[in-house]
């Protein structure tokens, strides 16, 4: 009887918790996310474009941020990538407009909590949406916020 008791716990509990982790690590992902659209406006109010802007910190590779702050490659969760929307190359490169910029969040497929996690989107007119990791937003033409699979961030 105790282990049918603890089996049931377990099989409410463990997904419970999976659900909790996905959460805050979409959570976490989107505050980075509003955090740098916050500091990409304050770069452009001074240097009138958004060329040449780099964040303060947890850059792991050219244009990609790691989710949380200070993990590494084997350890993140999300990934969010910072593109300048007309050319996909990074705002520092010279070959960046600098008038607009797309952010894009992708969950670590091999964390076994976010394998189902979806994908944020943000750009700097304030379109935020989710859309399912099926959909590729770095080839994506069209805006992915109008698709029929996206849904609001909450």
């Amino acid at each position: 009887v105790t282990v049918l008791i603890i089996g049931i716990l377990a099989a409410v509990a463990i997904p419970s918790y999976q659900s909790y982790i996905q959460r805050a690590a979409v959570s976490e992902a989107q505050q980075r996310m509003l955090g740098l659209s916050t500091d990409l406006l304050r770069w452009r109010s001074k240097a009138l474009t958004y060329r040449g802007f780099v964040p303060a910190s947890g850059y792991a590779q050219e244009n990609d941020i790691l989710v949380p702050t200070g993990s590494d490659l084997s350890t993140y969760r999300y990934k969010v990538t910072l593109v300048d929307a007309g050319t996909k190359a990074s705002l520092s490169e010279a070959t960046a407009t600098g008038t607009d910029w797309v952010m894009i969040a992708v969950p670590n497929s091999s964390n076994s909590v976010l394998k189902n996690a979806k994908q944020m989107y943000l750009d700097n007119s304030g379109r935020r949406c989710l859309v399912p990791s099926t959909v590729s937003l770095t080839t994506a033409t069209a805006d992915p916020c109008a698709a029929d699979t996206s849904e609001p961030w909450n």
